[in-house]
């Protein structure tokens, strides 16, 4: 009997359903197997030498190698259940609220009956959403988890740039007045000029407006902050505290009364004449004379016999 073709591949192969690629997977194994002789020879080595000081040499390489071993086995598992952690850390906030309900219910279930219980477990969630803040918190919180979801889908789609298969670690994501603030640390393969390239990608991919990526250190290049845009909070009213220390001014009645449909107002049937001022003739002004300055008195010229010549002169 063949099997159906929701079980089977392209060419007809079993498809295998992995948490993690296969190419990774492999790679894992690789630095895992290196990370254990590096950690176990130099551990050996020391330990032994340690112990030859005290004891004979026989013994001193039987703890040494033990001792080595255990610490390349320590060093080659965190290694190797590292791409694990990261999975779980990218689900973690799904993981935590998956386990704390039933839990949470659990407690419930020991102090009064089970439907009591599941009663006051919905008046609290009906609770937390009627309230406009908390709601806005948890809506907020709920965008948060899914900006970092998808920032994985992008990284994971088409921003790959390791050949070991190895992604970004998607470090922590807040909310911000206009959408989300995530915080990544890059891996070999990737820069911030190849991330600035594909924000509209990015945006696409994150149901958002716009995507802008920055440096979140001076020392540090692969540290990067993502600041995802859904909405423009300059279009809201932002209320004042300036107002309240206005002091109220007097009003003014209004005592004429404007007849007729002031929103019929047709500017065209309105004569050019009746709105165009005529110009206003200023009178000529006549420049100021300016008093002539006085002349110094010519002395007077006396002839021989006494009398004036000074107007022959």
């Amino acid at each position: 009997m063949s099997k159906s073709r929701w079980f089977s591949g392209r060419r007809g192969r079993s498809a295998d359903i992995n948490v993690i690629d296969p190419g990774l997977q492999r790679s894992v194994r690789r630095r895992a197997m290196i990370a254990f002789w590096i950690a176990a020879i130099p551990v050996g080595l020391a330990v032994c030498s340690v112990v030859s000081a005290h004891h004979n040499m026989f013994l001193a390489w039987i703890i040494g190698t033990l001792v080595g071993f255990a610490a390349g086995v320590l060093v080659g598992l965190a290694v190797l259940v590292w791409p694990v952690v990261r999975v779980i850390w990218h689900w973690l906030p799904e993981l935590a609220l998956a386990a704390g309900i039933p839990v949470g219910l659990n407690e419930l279930a020991t102090v009064m009956w089970p439907p009591y219980a599941v009663a006051c477990f919905a008046a609290l969630v009906v609770g937390v959403l009627a309230f406009p803040r908390t709601r806005r918190a948890v809506v907020s919180s709920a965008w948060c988890v899914i900006s970092r979801h998808r920032l994985r889908v992008c990284f994971s789609g088409f921003l790959a740039g390791n050949r070991d298969g190895s992604l970004p670690l998607i470090l922590w994501a807040r909310p911000t007045p206009v959408g989300e603030r995530v915080w990544i640390w890059l891996r070999p393969g990737l820069s911030h000029s190849m991330l600035q390239d594909r924000v509209v990608q990015i945006a696409v991919t994150c149901w958002s407006n716009e995507v802008t990526v920055q440096r979140a250190s001076n020392t540090y290049a692969g540290f990067l902050r993502f600041d995802i845009k859904r909405r423009n909070t300059l279009t809201g009213v932002v209320a004042s505290p300036l107002v309240e220390d206005i002091p109220d001014a007097p009003k003014r009645e209004i005592t004429t009364q404007v007849t007729g449909d002031i929103t019929a107002l047709d500017l065209p049937d309105v004569p050019e004449t009746a709105v165009t001022p005529e110009p206003a003739t200023k009178a000529a002004r006549k420049p100021a004379t300016r008093p002539e300055p006085a002349k110094a008195p010519v002395p007077a010229v006396v002839g021989a016999d006494g009398t004036d010549v000074s107007d022959w002169l």
